[in-house]
């Protein structure tokens, strides 16, 4: 009876210590899809911006697009990485920090928009416009997939939705 008591509580032990089983990692990348789904369900409410989108809808997207990233990195800030996902995490926050600043300088240029012109004026400012855009998200989207493969390697069973980061 002894022996049996003892195999029941080691069973037990075991059952209670991987229910217990808190993996940083885990939490962290728990932690991290939480915010790039929030972020990914916000942006596909957005309107589809181009050149021939109304001013309206122009405004709305990159307004929207701004402020879901600037949520979107605040909460990321707020995450503590484990320490073997420091790296990865500072460089998808600098690459988020540096799309968040763009988009937020072409929602100032689109809340000043008269025209349609003024529309395909800021696509081909070389600052704000098309180009620099599209090179920001890019690399928002890398340093994002990056995470994303890391989970994967390490087993774990996460989608960060880091295509949600071309907000087209």
């Amino acid at each position: 009876m002894t022996g049996r008591f003892l195999l029941i509580a080691l069973a037990l032990a075991l059952s209670a210590a991987a229910c217990g089983d808190d993996d940083p990692l885990d939490a962290y990348y728990d932690d991290v899809a939480g915010v790039t789904t929030a972020y990914a369900a916000e942006v596909s409410e957005l309107p589809i911006a181009a050149t021939d989108s109304s001013l309206e809808d122009v405004r709305a997207f990159f307004s929207g697009v701004s402020d879901s990233l600037g949520r979107a990195l605040a909460d990321l800030e707020a995450i503590s990485p484990p320490e073997s996902m420091a790296q990865q995490h500072r460089e998808f926050i600098v690459s988020m920090a540096e799309f968040a600043g763009l988009a937020e300088r072409a929602a100032e240029g689109a809340a000043a928009m008269e025209t349609q012109n003024d529309l395909i004026d800021m696509a081909n400012d070389p600052e704000i416009g098309v180009t620099n855009f599209g090179a920001l998200r890019s690399e928002t989207i890398a340093a994002c997939l990056l995470l994303q493969r890391t989970a994967e390697t390490g087993g774990v069973d996460v989608d960060l939705k880091c295509r949600s980061f071309d907000p087209r």
